[in-house]
């Protein structure tokens, strides 16, 4: 694997900027949601640095063949948790390739450029939030600082056809208990799978009306009423609190797009 270069995401990005998603001023709103955290940061990496960190990725996944060139990468189906660290195929669920990339290092140095629009967001530090803690937790006054990001960087890409249908992601647990993610950062690397949006509005209604989730208490019903849509671009970044939060990836009808998927923002109580 070719080596991490020392300047590689050094320092800010010098245009990035963050975009705090208010649900109560959505289009439509999103009442239910007013609780909930979101934001976006745009040009929070440059164009160079996500074909670089993208390259890094594929890198990984590739061997040295007996001509002593390398193997093409391996972008593996991108499976569904199953519980007890099992993992399974569910294509109706979702469809993408997947690479897992592990690099402490480079979670570190995305940590440090993330740690202004943290702080910024005041999720640098949690305590009295039961939307992201739970009631528990907010209850016994525990206070969680992060620690970390996951490690273990998770790349997909999704080409004409493949989508991630509508879920919630949950809290990860390290094993001595000490650690536990509560927020989920997306990168993403580039848009070549931009479409034409009114070519691409039809699938997004009949995937809206087709898959969809209710809360618990039942409150969000989003076959009626809709969901904010986050507009792909190379290098923006959105951030959203792991349990409470839906997302999805629409159908791709053509080209292919990558980024990164379960940057968990590990937290340790205090």
């Amino acid at each position: 694997m070719a080596s991490i270069p020392e300047d590689f995401l050094g320092g800010l990005s010098p245009n990035a900027t963050l975009h705090k998603i208010d649900f109560e001023h959505t289009t439509p709103t999103i009442f239910a949601y007013k609780n909930n955290f979101a934001a976006i940061i745009d040009n929070f990496m440059t164009d160079s640095e996500c074909k670089d960190l993208l390259n890094l990725a594929e890198e990984s996944t590739s061997t040295e063949l007996p001509d002593s060139t390398l193997s093409p990468p391996k972008w593996e189906r991108a499976m569904i948790n199953a519980g007890n660290g099992k993992q399974i195929m569910s294509v109706d669920s979702r469809k993408s390739g997947r690479i897992i990339f592990h690099s402490p290092e480079i979670a570190q140095r995305l940590l440090d450029r993330l740690m202004p629009f943290l702080r910024q967001c005041e999720i640098h530090q949690v305590k009295d939030k039961p939307f992201v803690t739970g009631l528990g937790p907010a209850k016994r006054g525990e206070v969680y600082n992060i620690t970390r990001l996951n490690e273990q960087l998770r790349f997909l890409r999704y080409e004409g056809g493949d989508y991630f249908r509508a879920h919630t992601d949950g809290c990860y647990v390290t094993p001595d208990g000490k650690e536990k993610s509560l927020y989920t950062i997306h990168l993403y690397l580039n848009g070549e799978g931009e479409q034409d949006m009114e070519v691409l509005q039809p699938y997004i209604t009949e995937a809206e009306k087709k898959y969809y989730l209710f809360e618990e208490d039942g409150e969000i019903d989003l076959k009626e009423v809709g969901a904010d849509e986050v507009e792909v671009g190379d290098g923006k970044t959105g951030f959203l609190s792991a349990e409470e939060s839906l997302e999805k990836a629409d159908t791709l009808l053509g080209g292919a797009t990558s980024f990164t998927d379960g940057f968990k923002a590990k937290d340790s109580w205090g």
